[in-house]
């Protein structure tokens, strides 16, 4: 940022530190101001640019702090970037010039030299950039954007309908057409670099072009002998679509996409914000230093804020006191190290359980005893060890020979910020150990596993699995040791990632044959070091350790970058010397690891504790299921799993950018058949864990209950009749500051503690009743197991069993293997995985166009009966007429005798389609007999009142009746209830003319039913329905429907699956596109619930503006509240999952819209609390906002999160955004700001829909790409809304009403009602700061 006489001019780099780091920019003002001064000692000058950018060009700007607490001197010291950093970053721009002039020609590439950072001169760089642009040249570089404001200095400015690969047209020439082009050395996009790229963009106009359509990244090619390889999906890219392929490198390098309108509304909201702090006078904060952040690692002041945290000795330098701890003692007046070192159990924090307390207490007493130790002579002081538990060394098993320490080395840039795992270390002892004693270097063997590239990678995770299983299988008592737990979940993800050593990794993991050492410390010790990496205990086992030139794991990843580097450069012998450093690095870690090892034996034999050794997990006892497990016998053969992956897999090129669609489809295929096994992992290792785990670790998890006390309220009942299990009452009373996650009707666990070193075990209990403060549990066992001790925490239940859905699966892979070496079965499924359009009944070119460009259904209609063994998809966004097209299809389908299929996700969704089928009956009327529902004719006519005819339902239906579900006769539903599925095929043979069944994917799955497919399956919900769960079901009909939203609620998925697995069945096929691709199928563009002026905005967020609003949906109104979508600020601080600030807001709001009338065409009447919804991210708040809603009398409110309303719709929706900033959100900003959530929440409103939120939120700082399109498009939102709700007075009851919104809408035109966007912090002038103003309350 630079001041020229009486105004600011700031660069794209200012934005970006805005975005990164507001103290960044206040220490930047103050420098700019002369506030601040760049010292003596500098050893460069400052560029026009932000200090937060030096880190990469020139001298980075160190403050010098002055007192503890942290207060300035007023003169800066500039210290040498890193010129490694620099020398590359210069190499690959010239690198990528050097190429664009091979294409283009020397006169082809216009340089604009660097001008003076004065106005004149960067004015004068400017006109010469608008000369070269309107001249045509196909390249500009460095050209300069100035307004006289704002300066950029994009590195290529290319004309767009140029390749920058080969310098041909890529497509008719586009007069005033350029997009930039920024050369990154990094190999991943960041967030800074992407909003950095749509400033340059927004500023174009400045030199006579349009804003761009698309703006890209140029990244270093991933290694000479690939060049030529597309970038991989990254969220936030896009080639055809948002985070699609780019097939654009070659020698110019990696290009990445993105949509230039995806960013923008975060460009505006940054400029408005710096403008903001600009326009005021500068000022150095006390503290001048910051919390750490991510972003420091590119900061100017970083080393400052380091050393104003230590000289301050703030909580953050207490070990593994997590963000939200700090906060919390923060709030209780605990600020410092000693504080904490001293505070009394009387300033324990509500919101902080004593264990959690009185373990960051003595950690923070050890450490400040050990800095007391420091000094000039000894910087280390003297580090002491305390025993706290004696459960972790209890659990260490007896050393053996043959023992393992391994330790991994990965780069989450490499592959194009795909990440890669690229060493695999191991040390293994070369001669027995004598007893507990020091083990001599040169009896520790080092092998290393390397990889460079996906495939290597794949290779050198098989190598080390099979070395190290074979090596455990000789030796029964040998383990693999680790520190922390990297390498575990790392063996998880690879096995996961390349579908293979699935079942190995399994058995490791469950027969606990990898030990983790860091779990084993901080279980059993609290010692006095800053932090519990291995480099800080190192010297109490291994002093004077790291003497190699790479020292940590950060120092690896920039040293492997260097290595890639110099490779692609073809610098051999320097690419070999880092690699060797690296090999170094990792060997000192596994030696670590074992003297680690047996330093704690030594320690348990010198305390005393007994050995019980390490805890295995039987799986076979507790199910097939189970990883680890053993495979039934039957599955051999043709029906092995991992026989099937091997032949699907066969033959396909290592680098996935390079397959086919018919080898992708094989590659999904081939995943899909551990699908199911995978996703039941993560609940079977959580219960794994929880067996072992102390109380702190339990309560730190939010999938489980650590009760406060637990109390009998039916003492155990011996069995009787049917019931052959004992069972008791017990009544578990639980903090509400930290929520259960369980329902009434759930199914749960009781876990009860262990021994020492041993494992837990547990019962099976329900939840009968679920309240924030209380859970009323009713437990079961063996009547031989029966035992008055009490549980310590309630676990979630077993996964459900996913069978016989895999066996579907394999089958399908099955019949594909037959088909190989050639193309795959022509079907539904394969026609799916291929993303082929569908395939139709003949000489039909793509699907029918509706006539007159509106009548979707019968275009549906057309297409489905049209389907030729294949598959068709349609997009029903919220309100779109969804079930009522699928309706319709079902009865078309069955007049024409054919026999239908409807499956989804729940229960209520199959209901909900079958209902639109086959009409909804008439009540039933008191004198109603009774027939049997379960007979293939129960729901053949049901007897109308006073003597008409009986009502039949449309079309004859059927469902099997629900395991468990009561029978009401008096409200049976409108189709036969068969009690299984031998009956339900049975009542299909009774009804040859058509039918149709509804069921979920277990029942399609079955071969029962399966047996004689249907004509057509639909899939509801099909944006949630898991692709495998559809690859499953599909053999059960001849040709699928997928009917859905994946901009809706997303599929949950919680096991690790290769890439592209975890889709859903229409995700899927939609890729990274918001919209479904018009040549695979439809979208529903037009929707009866919302009024266009909330319309507008949810069409913006999620449909890319495609979604157009129904006449009928304009004629809804709510008198005194124009329709539209309006903005709450609610100014706040330190809420995570609950804000009574917000509480109260919302409170407000719902008083102030009771008993207005709602006008739904002619007809009109009062709003109540039905017609209002209120939405909020979390239970805490739900339940918040439900308490206050009631005391406030104001009955009816329907409150939940989306998961609970999606389908439904009110007039008017309040959604409460909960969290302060994104430093509280417990879950992160992409669950907070997901757009399907905001999507589904927002799209509930048919009038009217209210956002309230703190304004913190926006100024969160993304971690990746993916976050700064979720923050755009909530800045994209705020610009859209308005903030005039309550400019109408509150209704009072005997007032006359006000007039109709659509009468008093603002300009009354066709456009009534569309809320006109605001600049971002721009309130109308009656709009409430916050709830505590409310000119309503």
């Amino acid at each position: 940022m630079q001041r020229f006489d009486d105004h600011w001019v700031v660069s794209a780099g200012d934005l970006v530190d805005d975005l990164e780091c507001g103290h960044r920019v206040g220490l930047a003002h103050a420098l700019a101001t002369g506030l601040l001064s760049v010292g003596d000692e500098s050893v460069g000058g400052a560029d026009v640019g932000s200090p937060g950018r030096l880190v990469a060009t020139t001298p980075v700007a160190q403050v010098v702090p002055e007192g503890a607490t942290g207060g300035l001197s007023g003169r800066l010291r500039v210290s040498a970037p890193d010129l490694t950093a620099v020398r590359h970053g210069e190499a690959h721009e010239r690198r990528v010039l050097a190429h664009l002039r091979r294409c283009f020609g020397t006169d082809g590439v216009v340089e604009i030299p660097r001008p003076a950072p004065t106005p004149d001169a960067l004015a004068e760089a400017s006109e010469r950039t608008r000369r070269a642009l309107a001249a045509g040249a196909p390249v500009v570089y460095q050209g300069v954007l100035f307004d006289g404001s704002f300066q950029g200095r994009p590195d290529f400015l290319v004309a767009a309908h140029r390749d920058p690969r080969t310098g041909a047209h890529s497509g008719p020439a586009q007069p005033g057409h350029y997009e930039p082009y920024d050369a990154k050395l990094a190999r991943q996009a960041r967030p800074g670099a992407v909003l950095q790229l749509a400033a340059y963009a927004v500023a174009m106009p400045s030199v006579g072009v349009a804003v761009p359509r698309m703006m890209h990244l140029l990244h270093p090619a991933r290694e000479s002998g690939m060049a030529g390889a597309g970038a991989p999906t990254e969220p936030g890219c896009a080639g055809g679509g948002r985070g699609g392929r780019d097939d654009r490198a070659g020698a110019v390098g990696m290009v990445r996409s993105f949509r230039v309108d995806d960013v923008v509304p975060m460009v505006r909201h940054a400029r408005s914000r710096l403008d903001a702090r600009l326009a005021a006078p500068a000022v150095v904060s006390d503290p001048s230093w910051a919390q750490p952040r991510p972003e420091c690692a590119s900061c100017a002041f970083s080393e400052h804020c380091t050393e104003g945290r230590a000289a301050a000795r703030d909580l953050s330098l207490v070990a593994g006191l997590r963000t939200e701890q700090r906060r919390v003692l923060r709030g209780a007046g605990i600020t410092s190290v000693e504080e904490l070192a001293a505070a009394r159990d009387e300033q324990r924090p509500a919101a902080m359980s004593a264990a959690a307390f009185a373990g960051l207490r003595l950690q923070a007493e050890l450490q400040a005893a050990q800095d007391a130790t420091r000094s000039a002579d000894d910087p280390l002081g003297t580090v002491t060890v305390r025993m706290v538990d004696v459960a972790g060394l209890a659990s260490l098993p007896v050393a053996d020979p043959a023992d393992i320490y391994f330790d991994m080395e990965g780069d989450p840039y490499a592959l194009d910020a795909a990440g890669l795992e690229y060493l695999f270390g191991a040390v293994t002892l070369t001669e027995p150990p004598s007893g507990c004693s020091p083990v001599a270097a040169e009896a520790e063997a080092f092998r290393a596993f390397w990889a460079h590239d996906r495939h290597g990678e794949r290779l050198a995770f098989e190598s080390f699995v099979d070395w190290a299983a074979a090596r455990l299988r000789e030796h029964p008592g040998a383990h693999i040791y680790h520190y922390a737990p990297y390498e575990l979940n790392a063996l998880r993800r690879l096995a996961a990632r390349h579908g293979t050593r699935e079942r190995q990794v399994d058995e490791l993991l469950a027969g606990n044959r990898l030990i983790d050492l860091y779990a084993v410390v901080r279980r059993s010790l609290r010692i006095s070091q800053p932090s519990y990496s291995i480099k800080y205990l190192e010297p109490l086992f291994f002093p004077d350790a790291r003497q190699a030139a790479v020292k940590n794991a950060a120092d690896s990843i920039v040293a492997y970058e260097s290595f890639l580097a110099y490779r692609a450069a073809g610098e051999t012998a320097e690419a070999d010397r880092v690699l060797a450093e690296i090999a170094e690095y990792n060997q000192v870690d596994c030696v670590s690891t074992h003297r680690l090892h047996r330093w704690l034996l030594r320690l348990r034999q010198q305390e005393g504790v007994a050995a019980r050794g390490s805890v295995a997990v039987d799986p076979g006892a507790l199910g097939a299921d189970v990883p680890g497990a053993v495979e039934p016998a039957s599955l051999a053969g043709d029906d092995d799993p991992d026989a099937l992956v091997d032949a699907l897999v066969a033959g396909l090129p290592p680098e996935p950018s390079a397959w086919s669609a018919d080898q992708r489809a094989r590659a999904l295929l081939a995943a899909a058949v551990g699908y199911h096994r995978r996703e039941n992992k993560p609940a079977w290792w959580t219960y794994f864990a929880a067996l072992i785990a102390d109380r702190v670790s339990l309560e730190a998890a939010d999938d489980c209950a650590v009760p406060t006390g637990w109390a009998v309220i039916e003492d155990w009942e011996e069995p009787s009749g049917r019931r052959r299990r004992s069972r008791r009452l017990l009544q578990a009373r639980v903090d509400p500051n930290r929520p259960h996650p369980f329902d009434r009707g759930e199914s749960v666990r009781l876990l009860y503690p262990g021994p020492p070193g041993a494992a837990g075990g547990t019962t099976d209990a329900v939840v009968e009743r679920a309240e924030p403060h209380v859970l009323l549990l009713r437990e079961s066992v063996a009547p031989d197991a029966v035992s008055r001790a009490l549980p310590t925490a309630v676990l979630p239940g077993a996964p459900v069993r996913p069978e016989p859905k895999p066996t579907a699966v394999r089958e399908l892979a099955r019949r594909a293997v037959a088909a190989l070496p050639g193309r795959l079965p022509e079907e539904s499924a394969t026609d799916l995985l291929r993303r082929e359009p569908p395939r139709l009944i003949g000489p039909t070119a793509g699907l029918p166009v509706p006539e007159d460009g509106d009548d979707q259904v019968t275009a549906v209609l057309a297409a489905v009966s049209a389907l030729d063994g294949s598959y068709l998809a349609v997009q029903g966004p919220p309100g779109a007429g969804k079930t009522y097209l699928a309706g319709r299809l079902i009865q078309h389908l069955i007049a024409q005798g054919k026999s239908v299929g409807i499956c989804s996700t729940s229960h209520k969704a199959i209901e909900n389609a079958m209902l639109a089928a086959t009409g909804q009956p008439p009540p039933p009327t008191a004198h109603a007999e009774s027939d049997d529902v379960n007979g293939a004719e129960g729901a053949g006519g049901l007897e109308g009142a006073d003597g008409a005819l009986p009502w039949r339902p449309l079309v004859a239906a059927a469902k099997k009746q629900r395991s468990g579900a009561p029978v009401e006769p008096a409200h049976r539903p409108p189709w036969d209830t068969p009690r299984d599925l031998r009956a339900l095929a049975a009542w299909r043979e009774a009804h040859p003319d058509g039918h149709l069944v509804g069921d979920t994917a277990w029942a399609f799955a079955n071969p029962t039913l399966a047996a004689v497919p249907f004509d057509v399956l639909i899939i509801d919900e099909a944006g949630q329905f898991a692709l495998a769960d559809t690859l499953a079901v599909a053999p059960a009909a001849r040709n699928l429907v997928l009917l859905g939203d994946p901009q809706q609620l997303p599929q949950v998925v919680a096991g690790i699956h290769p890439e592209g697995a975890d889709a859903s069945a229409l995700s899927h096929l939609l890729g990274d596109a918001e919209v479904i691709p018009p040549a695979l199928g439809y979208f529903l563009d037009r929707t009866r619930r919302l009024h266009p002026a909330v319309c507008a905005p949810v069409s913006a967020l999620a449909y890319r503006g495609l979604l157009r609003s129904h006449p009928i949906a304009a004629t809804r109104a709510v008198t005194g509240v124009p329709a539209g979508l309006y903005l709450h600020d609610v100014v706040h601080t330190d809420n995570g999952t609950r804000s009574d600030e917000e509480v109260s807001a919302v409170g407000a709001i719902v008083r102030h819209l009771m008993d207005r009338l709602i006008i739904d065409g002619e007809g009109s009447r009062p709003l109540a609390g039905a017609d209002v919804l209120v939405v909020a991210p979390y239970n805490r708040q739900v339940r918040a906002i439900e308490r206050a809603l009631e005391a406030a009398g104001l009955p009816g409110v329907r409150v939940g999160t989306v998961d609970r309303f999606q389908g439904q719709e009110a007039a008017v929706v309040v959604t409460s955004l909960t969290t302060s900033s994104a430093a509280e959100a417990p879950r992160g900003l992409d669950f907070l700001l997901s757009r399907n959530r905001l999507n589904v929440a927002l799209s509930r409103a048919q009038v009217a829909a209210v956002l309230v939120m703190s304004p913190a939120l926006l100024d969160s700082s993304p971690r990746s790409v993916a976050e700064l399109h979720l923050l755009a498009g909530l800045a994209r939102l705020r610009a859209m809304a308005c903030t005039d709700l309550f400019a109408v007075p509150a209704h009072r009851p005997g007032e006359p009403t006000a007039a109709a919104a659509g009468d008093g809408a603002r300009d009354g035109g066709p456009g009534a009602g569309v809320p006109e966007p605001v600049t971002e912090g721009a309130r109308v002038a009656g709009g409430p700061r916050t709830q505590m103003h409310l000119p309503f309350s």
